[in-house]
């Protein structure tokens, strides 16, 4: 569900708007969205903000969205492997379907994801575009 509080939603401004990961101090895995326990059973953690590059694994385009995201139909989403390891899902945004490849290099970028309240609030976050390697 959405939270439509701007309260709500300013306190998890560093969460939204960075690719915000941690990583286990003993096995050295980088987790994003964060986790409590990692894999090798350890609790210990450092912060680590991630580059915002990565690769293309896999994209489609979306024509029938949810509702909150109706404006902004058809658009694309992939499965981006990052620099660092992890991989997430993301919208890819200025672009066409017929643009994207496996395997191309993307970055983050800060865009609208959506806006309710008759436009009045906008919310804003993290989505990918292509690099351009010419």
């Amino acid at each position: 569900m959405f939270e439509q509080s701007p309260i709500l939603r300013w306190r998890k401004y560093k969460q939204q708007y960075t690719l915000q990961a941690n990583q286990c101090i003993d096995c050295k895995k980088i987790y994003y969205p964060k986790i409590a326990v990692c894999k090798c059973g350890s609790l210990n953690f450092i912060e680590k903000i991630l580059c915002g590059k990565g690769k293309l694994l896999t994209f489609t385009q979306i024509n029938v969205s949810p509702r909150i995201y109706a404006n902004n139909a058809p658009y694309c989403i992939g499965i981006i492997k990052l620099d660092e390891g992890p991989q997430i899902i993301s919208q890819i945004t200025d672009t066409k379907l017929e643009d994207l490849k496996i395997s191309m290099p993307v970055k983050a970028v800060f865009r609208k994801y959506y806006s309710f309240n008759h436009e009045k609030i906008i919310n804003y976050g993290i989505k990918f575009i292509p690099i351009d390697n010419s």
